[in-house]
Order: structure tokens, then C-alpha cells, then sequence
């Protein structure tokens, strides 16, 4: 997305320049842990003059952090990141909540951007509708954060109201959320007591069309780094991977119960909620409501398959749903057995299966088919 790059470049030309945003109940969380490598986890990177890796960010802030560390590699660089490779699934409410480590941006006028926008533009096209937020090392080395946004062919302007942190804030945190076609941005230091974010700007205008993008940005002299870390919490446009979500979601419940079970010393139950566990994903799905005789929906499987996912993202989903069927299936067996030892590791299969499908709703999600260590 070469387009975001000159426009967040073509910030540091403009002239310097509220309430609290609603909370969401989401129907899914994408909070990776970014343990691996950054080319695992999928996303596309339009680099001019920039390396992205994965590692500690924010130290002196609450929490073990990590995240992405863009790095500006040439004299003058800029680069973006792109979130989500599926985004047409995406649509509001959205809220995204972010870390920005800005303590490597030692450069005058080097900064750290979150973009919102809405078509979703993959890198290389161009788009006219956004929301920035940026932080901006200033000359007297403060930080200053602001936001800025575009609606048609005209630049980006300033909007909202900036508010400026000392130099030596250790991390830099923001909520934006996007809904009824209108963006809320807050902000403050890493450590600020919950609900103390200061508003930049609210209601600001960005119209939904259909789909949704975010990603991130550096612009600076080499040296200057910038780490993010993030959560996105939102909804799903498409209403069949909305069903296979809500299947999924029932799957797991039915571990919870079995793991529930198990701890009243209840193995009958257990099993018996185990055993359903497995036929949902590999049998068949929920019986379909008033049907007489009873009529079943396909299996978590069979449905999956049914979405034509792309290639890499339908096989690291089926695997992941393979392994838990296995699991709860040992878990059943064990719990049959009802020794104290076999219902211990019953209880271990189970949680080992929950975790499976956590990991096979992520990708479901964000459409990132991520390998090895660093795994959604």
C-alpha cells in the first residue's frame, strides 16, 4: 500500500492543529503473541527502507509485551504493515486497542501510525477514505499524538484535539473504535488507569463500504524504531463463517462443561460431553430447529470445507480441528476407564482440545494461516 506510506510521509508537512469511545462485546479477539518470526504470522508489508521483526516492546510498561518492531534501515524510510490478508469478513463495530513503544523514535519528526480504513485497500492499490493516529517525536523530545483523516481525493487534514506526552513516556497506549460510520481515538501513556484514556477526536467520519482495513506505519531516519502491539476485536461480515464460528464456539462449550463435570466428579457427564464434542467437528452438526424426523446440519468439518477457504488457510484450520477431535475422543476413552490417573489426563485432553480450536478460530478469523512458533 505504497499510497498509505507517501501519506503518512506527508504528514510531517502539515501544520501542527471529545468523549470516551462505547465498549464492544466482540464476537471474536485477534490478539497475536507474536513468539515467532514476522513473516509467519502472514501479513503483507509494503517496505520502503524498513525490516519488521517480532520482540520485547514497551519494558517499562505494565505486562510482559510483545509485538512488531519496524525499523528504519535507509537514510529516510517509511513502511506499512497489513494487518488483515481477509478483510472483507471484517465490518464494524471494530475496536482495535494498541501498544506503541515509541522510545527508539529518536529522530525529530520521526513517528508511529495506526491507520483505519474503510474500503479495505490491499498494498499496492489506492484508497481515499482513513483515519490515522500518529506519534511524532517533537524537537523539545516530546511526544506529540494526534490524528489526521482523509474522505475523497483532497490530502489528509488534522483533526481532533492532539495531546502531548513527556519524552520519556516508556509506551504509548490507544483505543480507536469504528462504528455507525463514525471513528472515536483516545490515547495516553501505557500506565493510565483503566478507563483514563484522553479523547483526540470523536465521531470523526469514515464511512463503512463494505469491508475494513488496519495497519501500521513508520516513517523516520535510520535507527528510529517503533514497536506495536494490538488487539482487534470486531464482528464477521460473512454470515456462513459466522455459523461455523457459532459451531465452534458450541464445541467448546461442551469441553467447559466436560472439564466442569470432571472437576464435580461427575466422569458420566463428562464423557458423555466429550463424546458430543467429537461428533460435532468429524459426524455431524446441531440438529436443524423443528425438524421431524430430526434433520442434522453437516459437521464443523464439512462446513469448514464448505467456506473455500484459500488452500494454506483450510488445511492449518482442518488440522488444528483434527486434533481436537482426537483429543476429546482420548478423553472419552480415559474417562471410561474412570482410574484417578485416566481422569487427570482427561482433563489435560480436554484443555489440550479447547486450545486447538482457539487456534483454529483465529485463523477462521483473520484469514492468517500463521506456522511454527509463532502460531496465533
Amino acid at each position: 500500500m505504497k499510497a498509505l506510506a507517501c501519506a503518512l510521509f506527508g504528514l510531517a508537512l502539515l501544520a501542527p492543529r471529545s468523549a470516551p469511545a462505547t465498549d464492544l462485546v466482540p464476537d471474536f479477539l485477534f490478539q497475536p503473541r507474536f513468539v515467532g518470526k514476522a513473516n509467519q504470522y502472514g501479513f503483507a508489508v509494503d517496505d520502503q527502507g524498513i525490516s519488521v521483526k517480532t520482540g520485547r516492546i514497551a519494558r517499562s510498561c505494565p505486562d510482559n509485551n510483545r509485538g512488531l518492531l519496524f525499523k528504519v534501515t535507509e537514510p529516510t524510510g517509511f513502511g506499512f504493515g497489513q494487518l488483515f490478508p481477509d478483510p472483507n469478513q471484517k465490518r464494524e463495530p471494530t475496536r482495535m486497542d494498541v501498544l506503541i513503544d515509541p522510545t527508539r523514535l529518536d529522530s525529530i519528526g520521526s513517528r508511529a501510525a495506526v491507520e483505519l480504513d474503510s474500503p479495505f485497500v490491499p498494498i499496492g492499490g489506492n484508497f481515499e477514505a482513513f483515519v490515522i493516529f500518529q506519534v511524532e517525536r517533537q524537537g523539545d523530545g516530546s511526544f506529540e499524538l494526534a490524528t489526521f483523516a482523509r474522505n475523497g481525493p483532497a490530502p489528509a487534514v488534522p483533526v481532533g484535539t492532539p495531546i502531548v506526552l513527556p519524552g520519556d513516556t516508556p509506551g504509548i497506549a490507544a483505543r480507536i473504535h469504528y462504528e455507525n460510520d463514525a471513528v472515536d481515538v483516545e490515547a495516553g501513556p501505557c500506565d493510565a488507569a483503566p478507563g483514563s484514556l484522553t479523547p483526540i477526536v470523536t465521531g470523526q467520519p469514515l464511512v463503512f463500504s463494505a469491508s475494513s482495513g488496519l495497519g501500521l506505519g513508520i516513517v523516520g531516519q535510520k535507527g528510529d524504531v517503533a514497536g506495536f502491539g494490538f488487539a482487534v476485536i470486531g464482528d464477521v461480515h460473512d454470515p456462513q463463517t459466522q455459523d461455523v464460528l457459532e459451531d465452534l464456539k458450541a464445541v467448546m462449550d461442551l469441553e467447559d462443561a466436560a472439564i466442569a463435570a470432571l472437576d464435580a466428579s461427575n466422569p458420566a457427564e463428562a464423557g458423555m460431553r466429550a463424546q458430543e464434542a467429537r461428533s460435532l467437528i468429524e459426524v455431524q452438526g446441531p440438529q436443524v430447529p423443528l425438524s421431524d424426523p430430526p434433520v442434522y446440519e453437516p459437521s464443523l468439518r464439512e462446513k469448514v470445507i464448505a467456506l473455500g477457504l484459500p488452500e494454506p488457510v483450510q488445511k492449518k484450520v482442518l488440522k488444528y480441528l483434527e486434533k481436537a477431535a482426537k483429543r476429546d475422543g482420548q478423553a472419552a476413552d480415559k474417562i471410561a476407564r474412570g482410574r484417578p490417573n485416566d481422569l487427570v489426563d482427561a482433563r489435560d485432553k480436554l484443555e489440550k482440545a479447547r486450545e486447538e480450536k482457539l487456534r483454529a478460530k483465529a485463523v477462521l478469523e483473520t484469514g492468517v494461516a500463521a506456522e511454527g512458533k509463532g502460531q496465533l
